[in-house]
């Protein structure tokens, strides 16, 4: 058999191809050891974003206030330094509301604090005889009798709780030693309060020369209720003292619907005027919010002005703004990788009460440090907002479970 010239099959390198190979080979090796650098390579510490701003204003309310139909009106909030007055302020007569003066100098020539009786005064015949008197005048009384030892705190309730003139006439003789010594005082004091269109005439109120303006009482009350004795006095209902026994306030909604306080007046002249402090618990606070009116008329005057002066407190404090700074909804941040990522929220909300327009201060701080998976509901940090007057704090939370990123995420 005859054969043909033998073949050898020869095997070409084809370059192109040899150099693809290559390539992948080392993109291979190289994304290999990219995965093996990640995966050795600690998971970085989570990053918190907050979306809370530095600061927030609170918002302007449109609650109007209830400036009484007739007289002159004031109202002051001391937690927030606000003061405003009713555009009448003429200076009128005032009433027992001059009282609250009276109050103001014996505590200042001899303070008490609680507990304390302070100096006594010996009631003499001729301190009968003008009780008698102003009795039959209609003016409000606390019976005594000659020798009867009264305390200042006594005199003290007595006048302010009773508006009884003739305990207030006394305790200007047990502190200046005569009345006209006493009521010199008084108006040196209201010039040292900046009590602008105030004088006094007497030490009771029952002169109608013993005229101010809402506003300057409102000065007036502000500093006596700080007073921890002055505020307790005018608190209560009622007094007992030895000889006149159980009297009751005239103070209206004493007592009740947060009014802890502080004095009426009534004569002809001056008509009905309140001096009245109501306490109002605003978002968890409580707000004292004073007021005072003059010049109110009715069917019964004095009702009628207790019922302008709490109209009034109580549509002041509607005008407090409840500002909430974080809640759980919308989220206050989030906390995580770029890959993997929760939302923050607060817990439990935190909102607070502010004037219209006050700027209110927002931090996060005591923030965690996170390299690994938290469960939902984890604190993470502290949110704090705070004005001059109030602050809140509450807890950063994770609103859903965090996880680490797995290596697929981490490296694609």
């Amino acid at each position: 058999m005859k054969h043909g010239p033998s073949r050898k099959r020869f095997w070409r390198r084809h370059p192109y191809r040899t150099s693809s190979i290559a390539a992948v080979l080392l993109v291979g090796a190289s994304l290999a050891g990219y995965v093996i650098s990640v995966a050795s390579t600690p998971l970085p510490q989570a990053t918190m974003t907050n979306a809370l701003t530095a600061e927030v204003i609170a918002p302007a309310n449109a609650t109007p206030v209830a400036w009484p139909s007739q007289g002159e009106a004031a109202y002051s909030v001391p937690v927030f330094g606000e003061a405003a007055s009713s555009p009448a302020q003429n200076q009128v007569s005032i009433g027992s509301v001059t009282k609250l003066m009276t109050a103001e100098v014996v505590l200042k020539d001899f303070p008490l604090t609680p507990g304390e009786q302070g100096p006594t005064y010996t009631v003499t015949a001729l301190d009968v005889f003008f009780t008698q008197l102003d009795l039959a005048n209609g003016e409000a009384v606390s019976s005594v009798t000659a020798g009867e030892v009264l305390t200042e705190y006594q005199l003290l309730e007595g006048t302010l709780i009773h508006s009884s003139c003739n305990l207030a006439d006394m305790l200007a003789k047990l502190d200046a030693g005569s009345l006209a010594s006493f009521v010199a005082k008084m108006n040196s004091q209201a010039t040292v309060l900046a009590m602008n269109a105030t004088h006094y005439a007497d030490a009771s109120g029952v002169s109608p020369l013993s005229t101010s303006t809402p506003a300057s009482q409102l000065i007036l009350a502000e500093l006596l209720m700080k007073n921890p004795v002055f505020s307790q006095i005018v608190s209560q209902t009622t007094v007992t003292l030895p000889v006149s026994g159980t009297q009751t306030t005239y103070q209206p909604l004493l007592g009740t619907q947060g009014v802890v306080g502080i004095k009426s007046g009534l004569t002809s002249q001056a008509g009905g005027c309140d001096v009245m402090a109501v306490n109002e618990i605003v978002d968890g606070q409580t707000i004292q919010v004073l007021s005072a009116v003059t010049g109110q008329k009715g069917a019964n005057d004095l009702a009628a002005a207790g019922k302008a002066a709490f109209d009034l407190a109580t549509s002041v404090t509607k005008g407090i703004d409840i500002v909430t700074v974080a809640s759980a909804s919308p989220a206050i941040g989030t906390l995580g990788w770029p890959q993997s990522s929760v939302n923050l929220v607060a817990a439990p909300a935190l909102s607070l009460p502010a004037w219209p327009g006050q700027h209110i201060s927002i931090t996060v701080s005591d923030r965690r440090n996170v390299t690994g998976s938290l469960p939902k509901n984890t604190k993470v940090a502290t949110v704090t907002a705070r004005t001059p007057q109030f602050h809140v704090s509450g807890n950063v939370v994770t609103q859903k479970e965090l996880t680490v990123p797995t290596l697929l995420q981490r490296v694609v």
